[in-house]
């Protein structure tokens, strides 16, 4: 029944809309009329709320025979998962490029950052974050102009590109974020 639910919830989206909200969606829990979805990412899970309600009502319609309730739940990444994650024996494994949209500067690394006490903790954070991909996730960074905010992301980044070269990731300013994320919402 959970594959039905997708499969029929991926006919009644767009192939893009499929690849970018519900890549990760998957069927938890069917308790009766109350269905229980799992996201990876809380954004994605507001975002499908508000704006796939209608479908996805429809579809527990269709496959239940009856109106049904669901929610969605956020899926939080477990220390373990994120080191190693598990896949079935039979996917076939792709070898992908990372994701470039902004181009990161080589200059800036964790090596050539200077460390002060006002700035500390978000290089020790952003270290171990990069040594362990997936592990801090959210990680947000706030200052004053001038503190190293650019070096440490792009030193961030650019650790990634060189000890996880298949690893996807995109670098964005806030600006390119948003014009993005309003682009897509239109």
């Amino acid at each position: 029944m959970k594959d039905r639910i997708l499969s029929l919830l991926k006919e009644k989206v767009s192939r893009q809309q499929w690849e970018h909200w519900f890549i990760d969606f998957t069927v938890k829990r069917i308790e009766d009329t109350h269905v229980i979805f799992e996201v990876g990412n809380l954004f994605i899970k507001g975002y499908i709320e508000k704006k796939f309600d209608k479908v996805l009502r429809k579809v527990l319609y269709e496959v239940l025979g009856q109106s049904a309730s669901y929610e969605i739940v956020y899926a939080q990444i477990s220390e373990e998962n994120a080191l190693e994650p598990t896949l079935p024996d039979n996917i076939a494994l792709v070898r992908k490029r990372p994701v470039l949209i902004t181009p990161l500067n080589p200059r800036y690394t964790f090596d050539n950052f200077v460390v002060d006490e006002f700035n500390q903790f978000a290089y020790n954070l952003l270290l171990e974050a990069a040594k362990r991909p997936g592990s801090y996730n959210p990680i947000f960074i706030y200052s004053e102009a001038g503190m190293g905010k650019t070096h440490l992301v792009q030193a961030y980044g650019n650790y990634l590109l060189e000890n996880n070269p298949d690893l996807r990731f995109a670098y964005l300013t806030s600006e390119t974020f948003m014009n993005e994320l309003i682009s897509k919402l239109k």
